[in-house]
């Protein structure tokens, strides 16, 4: 298998959360200046708003989903939330404009270009006070950002939220307000399963650690390169790697749900340096603690739906070849059976043989992929075909395969 798909994309690192030893920290910003230690800010100045950001940021371009988490102190109210790139500062809190989201937990609001529209402030969530731990989830697979409070999902706040934009976590604090922000990897509550903890810090001895394990499988890849050192784990190297993480067959996921644990973006089963470090996002540092984040990404993508999903709908971008709009027909047949739908749906194979028998069905196109796994939702077996909806919108691939179904039933 490992040869089968295209080694051919181009390596580009979509994800800023890399391992240093520089914590993150925060800044405050426009004219009214709150008081900032370490990860603490407090405002008790004037009866305006103070605005803090942090070091740390998701770059435009990223993929995956980010949480962080903030601890309420004082007795002033508190917006928190983000700014993207375009976002200048100012005088007023975020969530005026359209370049900043927030929530306040006092006030149960949120606001989104509030200063422009009659719609960018609504209520939201419960009431938060002194003491209360509010949770972040910037979700850029689903293109939303929601909120917990002390570990209760409060729902989505904001829909629409591109991955093209800069993603910086940012507060304004009004008089009395304190907060204590934790950007992990330890929180005081259950992140997201799939979510990277914005803290990608690690010791010196630890990025050691680290990088030694990268330089045992980037050593044995360099012999397949007729360039010579590209900076990547390849060939033999993610072989052996596969083996030492216990790959069971050629068929075991395993590379592809390392590769998504990871937001691996360069070529097909190669690891950029870069991308290896997204390691310390999870703890791992050494061998033990990657099979462990082996073995808890497969329990994950089988337990929760929405891992699944995010999983699912990676393979796709990961596998596709750059700049290609389809997936080869064949590659899709066989990364489907890689992550498990043929075992787990009963039309699987007449879905098989219906692609195979056409010769002019070569490629999977990106919204047949995402699609199929609502479609098998919906129709998990043949006595469900005629429950499909008419007026329902599936890719022409999806409704020419439901006709089928029903002239050979």
């Amino acid at each position: 298998f490992f040869f089968f798909f295209k080694l051919n994309r181009n390596a580009e690192n979509h994800c800023n959360m890399l391992a240093g030893t520089q914590p993150p920290s925060l800044e405050s910003v426009g004219n009214e200046k709150s008081t900032v230690k370490g990860l603490e800010a407090s405002y008790t100045t004037s009866y305006n708003t103070a605005t803090v950001v942090s070091s740390v940021k998701v770059q435009s371009g990223s993929r995956g989903c980010y949480y962080y988490e903030v601890l309420l102190g004082g007795s002033g109210s508190v917006r928190i939330g983000f700014v993207t790139s375009q976002w200048n500062v100012g005088e007023e809190a975020i969530g005026q404009d359209e370049f900043s989201y927030a929530f306040d937990p006092t006030r149960k609001y949120t606001y989104h270009n509030a200063q422009n529209s009659d719609k960018g402030s609504k209520a939201y969530g419960d009431a938060g006070r002194s003491g209360d731990i509010i949770g972040v989830i910037l979700d850029l697979d689903a293109g939303k950002i929601s909120f917990t409070k002390n570990g209760a999902d409060l729902g989505v706040a904001f829909s629409n939220c591109r991955s093209s934009e800069t993603w910086t976590p940012a507060f304004s604090l009004s008089r009395g307000a304190k907060i204590t922000v934790n950007f992990g990897r330890s929180f005081a509550h259950k992140k997201p399963l799939r979510a990277f903890p914005y803290n990608s810090s690690c010791s010196a001895s630890e990025d050691a650690s680290l990088m030694a394990l990268y330089q045992k499988y980037f050593s044995l890849g360099i012999s397949l390169s007729e360039s010579g050192d590209t900076g990547c784990i390849k060939g033999e190297g993610t072989l052996a790697l596969a083996a030492d993480l216990g790959q069971s067959g050629d068929m075991d996921p395993l590379l592809l749900l390392l590769s998504w644990k990871m937001q691996v973006d360069s070529a097909v089963w190669e690891f950029a340096s870069t991308e290896w470090r997204r390691l310390a996002l999870h703890g791992v540092f050494d061998m033990d603690a990657l099979r462990n984040l082996v073995k808890a990404t497969r329990a994950e993508v089988q337990n929760d739906k929405e891992s699944f999903k995010s999983f699912y709908n990676f393979v796709f971008d990961y596998l596709k070849p750059d700049k290609a709009t389809a997936l080869d027909r064949d590659e899709a047949l066989m990364a489907w059976q890689m992550i498990g739908i043929d075992s787990s749906w009963k039309l699987w194979g007449s879905w098989e043989k219906f692609l195979q028998q056409d010769s002019t069905k070569k490629g999977i196109s990106r919204d047949t992929w995402m699609m199929l796994l609502a479609f098998l939702e919906t129709v998990p077996t043949s006595e469900k075909i005629n429950d499909i909806d008419p007026f329902d919108a599936w890719p022409i691939l999806i409704d020419e395969f439901v006709e089928h179904l029903k002239e050979n039933q």
